[in-house]
């Protein structure tokens, strides 16, 4: 926060470094799968039973000698969640204008007679009068045959390469020995919510920058903490997949051409007697149900579908961002505001427990598990950004920012952007992409917009994902590991219409991210074939 700085941040702190691994004091029997699971647990049980080494069969005086050597169980996971909601001085909106005017009243917590806030990320200047909901940061560890990944969840709009890095070689620093784990096999994602602080930089006023120092130190120390407390609280588990996709009705897409992702990623954790650990879910839609005349902090619609979810299954419910760029954004349903976010969150909740009825376990005794993490080269082409980078309003990049004396990264510069590719079997591909994707790089239909006259009409067709997603499921995490805006067609750029794609590193990005990650999932799956 602003001059009020988080006063309390380093109570707060030691307070949720003791906290459990979810905010729900009980949980419910998960209702999918558990008959099937039954001959699988026992069997598994046997196998997993922590600290018992396998011991040679001898007879009395024989030579032979115990076998000492125990083989990595084939799943653990643990998860955690911890509150980033930010502390600031509410006010009094007298004129209705989303935002403090000099003379309007407020809380001025730290008694020095000024007023002390952060301003909302989305929408135009805003400031909060107040919180609806918490937000949180969660994340779940999960071991696969000895191998540690963590994916953790921010109620944040983005997070910059700067903390995503910080966070990372911080639990480099302080994870336990023994775990076989780098800040590789670690993804940070932002669910990109509109109602939270502007973390990226650029809702400020007067084109200045809207992040707020004290606010971003605390969400980077709360979420080393808190990925640390996932890892602490590993136990033997295992993991089911799914997906859902009748989820048209809450979608629209308000930058043509219209095309659309319905599908809902679902990968869930349960223990060893069948409990929910953890449910998490890649969603292509905004969070911005409430729209631009709120004030409250909240996470949105995702706030009613954790809510909605864990009440039903227990556990600990994940949102990531899938490919909701230019611009997947809720449906009209009812006025703007915390209805329409309710009703979208709960509808999802309703969808998303109706396919867990039909989820299938994924056998890692037998199963191949392939990670890659790898680093694109992107060019900055957009002039707008660059200013924002390198003046720092867009938080936490320019550091990254380098120039070379040969085209292409010789006027604005290039930025080398994060990717993490995780196959499992033939039943999961798992993708992270550092933006906002329209969701056409995902599911193809890539076409000119109705109307176009904008200067690449003839422009080539990105590869799409989904062309080369030789999995039965997939899992797409947006604004992971970075926060670099939006990523679409080329023969779609027109930002004279689409005001979005001034908030990308330019028209050629796409084709650029596109070509790198196609190439490095047919080397993937080459090793499946």
């Amino acid at each position: 926060m602003r001059a009020l700085g988080f006063l309390l941040a380093s109570t707060l702190l030691l307070a949720v470094a003791g906290c459990g691994g979810s905010d729900k004091e009980t949980t419910k029997d998960a209702s999918a799968g558990d008959t099937a699971q039954d001959s699988v647990q026992a069997d598994q049980v046997a196998d997993q039973t922590p600290g018992e080494d396998k011991v040679a069969d001898k007879d009395e005086g024989s030579d032979a000698q115990p076998d000492t050597v125990t083989p990595p169980l084939p799943l653990r996971v643990g998860v955690a969640r911890t509150a980033i909601t930010p502390e600031f001085e509410p006010y009094t909106d007298t004129n209705g204008n989303n935002h403090w005017d000099e003379g309007e009243p407020f809380e001025d917590l730290n008694d020095n007679d000024q007023y002390d806030s952060l301003y909302v990320g989305g929408f135009g200047l805003r400031t909060p009068t107040g919180v609806h909901d918490d937000l949180w940061a969660s994340s779940i560890a999960i071991e696969v045959k000895g191998e540690l990944f963590i994916l953790t969840s921010l109620d944040l709009l983005g997070l910059s390469m700067k903390r995503v890095n910080a966070i990372k070689s911080a639990v480099e620093k302080q994870i336990p020995a023994g775990h076989n784990w780098s800040s590789e096999r670690m993804v940070i994602a932002s669910t990109h919510t509109h109602q939270g602080p502007d973390t990226m930089g650029v809702f400020g006023p007067n084109s200045g920058p809207g992040w707020d120092e004290g606010y971003l130190s605390f969400v980077v120390e709360t979420s080393i903490a808190n990925a640390l407390e996932a890892v602490e609280n590993l136990q033997p588990a295992t993991l089911w997949v799914t997906s859902a996709s009748d989820t048209l009705e809450l979608i629209r897409d308000i930058d043509p051409p219209e095309i659309f992702d319905p599908y809902v990623g679902i990968l869930q954790a349960r223990d060893m007697e069948g409990k929910v650990l953890a449910t998490l879910l890649s969603i292509a839609n905004h969070p911005e149900a409430c729209w631009g005349d709120n004030t409250l902090i909240s996470s949105d619609y995702v706030h009613f579908l954790r809510e909605a979810t864990e009440k039903e299954i227990g556990g600990q419910t994940m949102f990531f961002a899938g490919a909701l760029g230019l611009m997947q954004t809720p449906a009209t349903i009812g006025e703007p505001g915390f209805e329409r976010a309710e009703y979208v969150g709960q509808t999802y909740a309703q969808k998303v427990l109706e396919a867990l009825e039909n989820a299938e376990q994924i056998d890692l005794a037998t199963v191949t598990s392939k990670p890659e993490y790898f680093k694109v080269k992107v060019v900055l082409e957009n002039p707008e950004l660059y200013i924002g980078v390198a003046g720092d309003i867009a938080e936490g990049y320019s550091d990254y920012l380098y120039r070379e004396e040969e085209p292409p990264c010789d006027m604005f510069g290039c930025l080398d952007l994060p990717i993490f590719i995780w196959r499992l079997g033939d039943q999961l591909t798992l993708l992270t992409f550092p933006g906002e994707l329209t969701p056409e790089l995902i599911v193809g239909g890539i076409v000119t917009p109705p109307d176009y006259e904008g200067d690449f009409p003839d422009a080539p067709a990105e590869p799409h994902v989904l062309d080369h997603v030789k999995t039965k499921y997939r899992f797409i995490i947006g604004l992971a590991d970075s926060a670099t805006g939006y990523y679409y067609p080329k023969m779609t750029f027109d930002p004279g219409v689409t005001y979005g794609q001034h908030h990308g590193a330019g028209p050629n990005a796409a084709m650029t991210m596109m070509t790198a990650v196609v190439e490095k999932l047919q080397s993937i799956n080459a090793l499946f074939e």
